[in-house]
């Protein structure tokens, strides 16, 4: 028998590797290195995540970003080295960017994106150069300027003021407008050519105006696809920063679960936050502590403007808008805007959402705007300030809808509605009913106490025991099925001392009908919690030039009324 052969021996032996062949090998492995790095960055390498990461506008996304001392250039690049539980640590600047945080925390323990220094960072999608200038500024007479932008521009700045923008208007019918007496800065942009009207109608050159990069144009309605932050993943938390220039949104919340925003202040934006159903309902959103404002936009109807003309130029900004969803707002400044909360949760969820001592000022339209189920919503301890419509009910169709020793005062210049039963006059919601809606223990002064119509019945609701001080009698009040129990209700005579001077808000001259009413209402408690103010801790209300009138207000009433 012939032995078998040896395979090892009769292989054919294997032929070197060529130095062409290792060369591009080696190339091949850097770059799917290099990939790896770019996708996952350097924390893929290391022993797990790091729990913190820092950022500065002047960083480097090449650095270790774990220490402040070598923080990241950019919050995306954070964002993709963190922990999933970790802290994103932004130094003092503006970050221009775009920012969509696509992965998050956990349950309890969220990942937190914050300033270092509370108030110190900026995240902005503001144009460096001031104005995108195509052309050289001409003078169009009658205040106004013209000059060809390289992109639509849809929020201009003149330092803090923002411009009023007309977006429906052409050159003939802005010149009217600038030409009354009282106009204030606005501008038009049609075709990409800027038309500008400042404060005292001088030239733009050397006044500091401000706008925003390119964003996408506005969808039917005017609805922008523009935010600083998208929040697409659960478990994030925000705190201590500041947003501008989002035009849209500063923060949109999209199929987001879990979203904690705390301590932060957001302008430039139609809604400093908006969220909604999705594709799947998110449990909660948390706002504690922020400031929206788009001062001076209570001024614009100060002598210039009618309520409706300014309504039909911008008809709901404000601190959140959140259809469909649980929200909790609690110890937050709204001023300068048209809807200062917009909430509607629907039905079917467990949660209660709760609106709690926040401060509404000098706002255009509805302070608070319950549009559809409004299903189980708590107010408590809100002041409402100067709000051309304190309760938009309008309508509520579901409930309970329970409002609780909040405030609303209507000083006799702005003097107008608190409570508004009404419904759009055309779409799903025509001739619907405004249900299970419960007022107990507020204080009402000023205007009239509700604004409502046949069309719209209320039903299964309460008015009980609350404090009403009415500028003008009306024969109608309140309307019918509108349960009413144990209110006070009195007329206050105005004189001219309440239309401007020291005692501009009636302050003064209420406080002595109010002494002898509403002993023991939940409403008192909140006038004695007034020296706790809302609002970001790091902010100063009475510095701030949006906040100053109800700051003031509520120093003076507080005073008034120990």
């Amino acid at each position: 028998m012939q032995p078998l052969p040896n395979t090892e021996s009769a292989a054919e032996p294997t032929a070197p590797r060529r130095p062409l062949q290792r060369a591009f090998d080696a190339l091949a492995l850097l770059a799917i290195g290099l990939a790896v790095w770019f996708w996952q960055g350097p924390g893929l390498f290391a022993m797990g995540r790091p729990a913190e990461v820092f950022v500065s506008p002047t960083g480097s996304d090449w650095g270790r970003g774990d220490r402040e001392d070598a923080p990241l250039g950019t919050i995306t690049e954070a964002l993709r080295r963190v922990a999933q539980d970790g802290t994103v640590w932004l130094l003092n600047g503006e970050y221009a960017e775009r920012v969509h945080v696509r992965r998050g925390g956990i349950e309890g323990r969220p990942l937190t994106i914050r300033a270092l220094t509370p108030g110190g960072a900026v995240i902005s999608w503001r144009h460096p150069e001031g104005l995108p200038l195509a052309t050289e500024w001409r003078d169009e007479g009658d205040g106004i300027h013209s000059a060809r932008v390289r992109w639509p521009l849809y929020w201009v700045r003149d330092g803090d003021l923002s411009l009023l923008r007309f977006p429906w208007i052409d050159l003939d019918r802005f010149r009217d407008f600038v030409r009354r007496p009282g106009s204030r800065g606005c501008f038009i942009c049609r075709d990409n050519v800027l038309y500008v009207h400042l404060d005292g109608g001088g030239p733009p050159e050397g006044r500091g105006l401000a706008t925003h990069r390119e964003v996408p144009a506005p969808m039917d309605w005017g609805v922008f696809r523009s935010a600083n932050l998208w929040l697409e993943a659960d478990h994030i938390r925000l705190q201590n920063l500041r947003f501008d220039f989002g035009i849209g949104s500063n923060v949109r919340v999209w199929d987001a679960d879990g979203v904690s925003i705390q301590d932060c202040v957001f302008t430039g934006a139609v809604h400093g936050i908006r969220a909604g159903l999705g594709a799947r309902a998110p449990a909660r959103i948390e706002v504690d502590r922020c400031l929206y404002h788009n001062h001076p936009q209570q001024e614009w109807r100060q002598g210039w403007l009618s309520w409706q003309e300014l309504y039909s130029q911008i008809s709901s900004n404000g601190l959140l808008s959140a259809w469909g969803l649980p929200v909790r707002v609690t110890n937050s400044v709204a001023a300068h805007c048209a809807d200062g909360l917009q909430v509607s949760p629907q039905s079917g969820f467990d949660q209660t959402s709760l609106l709690r001592g926040n401060w509404l000022g000098c706002v255009t339209d509805d302070a608070l705007e319950f549009d559809g189920d409004a299903s189980r919503v708590e107010l408590e301890g809100n002041l409402l300030f100067n709000c051309f419509v304190s309760y938009g009910c309008s309508p509520v169709l579901e409930g309970p809808l329970r409002a609780r020793g909040n405030i609303a005062w209507q000083s006799p210049r702005q003097a107008s509605y608190h409570i508004k039963f009404l419904a759009p006059h055309r779409g799903r919601w025509r001739n619907s009913v405004v249900h299970d809606v419960v007022f107990e223990e507020n204080l009402f002064v000023g205007g009239a106490t509700t604004m409502w119509s046949p069309d719209v019945p209320v039903r299964n609701s309460t008015f009980r025991e609350n404090s009403v001080v009415r500028i003008e009698p009306r024969s109608v009040e309140f309307p019918p099925g509108l349960t009413m129990t144990g209110n006070d209700v009195q007329l206050l005579e105005v004189g001219d001392s309440t239309s401007d001077g020291e005692d501009a808000d009636g302050v003064t001259r209420v406080a002595e009908q109010l002494r002898g009413m509403g002993e023991g209402r939940a409403w008192r408690r909140t006038i004695q919690s007034l020296d706790q103010r809302p609002g970001p801790e790091w902010l100063d209300l009475d510095e701030e030039p949006s906040t100053k009138e109800v700051a003031r207000f509520a120093r003076r009433l507080r005073k008034a009324l120990p």
